[in-house]
């Protein structure tokens, strides 16, 4: 059979309050659109600290909220499917009365939200604990923001990797920033035979750091992915099935579309993936049920 062949679109951006968000995301899919791009990838965190309906000042989108509708609408009307990062707001089922927020990756295409994919915080990064937290640290060039709180004290993690109809797509996946490296992630999902995998980022040298890593990776599992970042100065790309990187955006906040071939059937059997603390995901979503 031949090889499927798609158009997609990734996305190099810096943070931007929710008005000029919009204006930038719905600009940058048109723009995607018209160069025949069918999928399209937002950065992780690009929607944090949102506005929403009845809500003055939230801290977080609701996946039955505003956003999504007219994310879902910007989708039917130029026949682009996206995938977004978002600061992700949820009712805590252990606590009624609070709410729960998770990094996480909306999957959005014209019959509305196809998945959410959070991020399951396989890594500690060095960079994150050890710079950041250092006693003094009050931010810098490298990491313009205070070094409060570590990310996971913020977020709650999700269990595991999933794919999604989404698009056209038959099994669409999305990874988010470092979970991207670690092999348990990749143990867990290329299982479940991916087509395409959307990894989102907010990392400074994405490309640099990290690009013979998802290159090799690519091209290891026969496998397309698109990694946008929401670091402005850094770099964002697509990686063909054959691990070379045919679309790049360096230094300037854009738009870029390339070609790829979606990835077949893998013959690799499921493994039970573990949480960075060492607690099975199964019991962790077991808890979070209780």
């Amino acid at each position: 059979m031949k090889d499927k062949k798609i158009r997609v679109a990734v996305v190099l951006s810096g943070r931007y309050e929710y008005e000029e968000a919009q204006e930038r995301l719905t600009a940058w899919t048109v723009q995607a659109a018209r160069a025949g791009a069918k999928y399209i990838c937002f950065p992780e965190y690009y929607f944090d600290r949102v506005r929403e309906e009845d809500e003055s000042y939230c801290r977080g989108v609701r996946t039955d909220g505003l956003l999504v509708r007219e994310l879902t609408r910007l989708a039917v009307s130029h026949g682009i499917a996206i995938v977004a990062g978002v600061t992700e707001k949820k009712r805590s089922q252990r606590f009624p009365d609070l709410w729960d927020y998770y990094n996480s990756a909306l999957f959005i295409d014209r019959q509305g939200l196809a998945g959410v994919q959070r991020k399951v915080f396989l890594w500690v990064d060095p960079e994150w604990n050890e710079d950041r937290r250092r006693p003094g640290n009050e931010g810098g060039p490298d990491y313009p923001h205070p070094p409060l709180v570590d990310e996971r004290k913020r977020f709650l993690p999700g269990w595991s990797y999933s794919t999604f109809r989404f698009g056209g797509l038959q099994r669409a996946a999305g990874i988010i920033c470092a979970d991207a490296l670690m092999p348990p992630a990749w143990s867990h999902l290329i299982p479940l035979s991916p087509q395409i995998v959307f990894n989102l980022n907010s990392r400074m040298n994405l490309l640099e750091k990290w690009g013979p890593d998802l290159g090799r990776i690519s091209r290891e599992y026969a496998l397309p992915i698109v990694a946008s970042n929401g670091w402005a100065e850094s770099q964002a790309g697509i990686f063909d099935s054959d691990g070379s990187c045919v679309a790049r955006l360096d230094g300037s906040p854009g738009v870029a579309v390339a070609e790829v071939t979606l990835a077949g059937k893998q013959n690799i059997p499921p493994v039970v993936i573990r949480h960075w603390d060492g607690d099975p995901l199964e019991m962790l979503e077991r808890l979070d049920r209780w």
